[in-house]
């Protein structure tokens, strides 16, 4: 009887120390769930700010992008415009060098004919 009930006593206090030890984990677990469900707020704060910034960047590039096509058609056009005009310079040039050459042509058919006799 005497075994029976050590071991009875026995069994008890294990399970006192069990219950304690269940117990102590319980609460061990309840302040790691706080701890991290603070931390997970904190985490999707963060995020969500992330996010926004994300956002506001993303639209930026796009207004420069925008603005970078708008400005490389601009050059364009203005490319397009010096090529016109350099053309239309060109061809005055070679205008004047033949209105050039053909008075210096009709010069010299005038200084070798000599003195003409006119008629009034």
């Amino acid at each position: 009887m005497a075994m029976f009930v050590l071991g009875f006593s026995l069994a008890g206090y294990g399970a006192y120390v069990i219950t304690k030890q269940l117990d102590k984990q319980s609460v061990t677990m309840s302040d790691f769930d706080k701890r991290y469900a603070s931390d997970y707020v904190d985490i999707n704060a963060r995020l969500a700010t992330t996010v926004t910034t994300l956002t506001q960047a993303q639209a930026q590039i796009v207004r420069q992008q925008e603005l970078i096509v708008k400005q490389q058609d601009a050059i364009n056009k203005l490319l397009a415009a010096a090529d016109d005009n350099a053309s239309a310079i060109k061809a005055e040039r070679s205008a004047r060098a033949q209105e050039t050459a053909s008075i210096r042509a009709r010069l010299k058919d005038l200084e070798y004919q000599g003195p003409t006799t006119r008629k009034y």
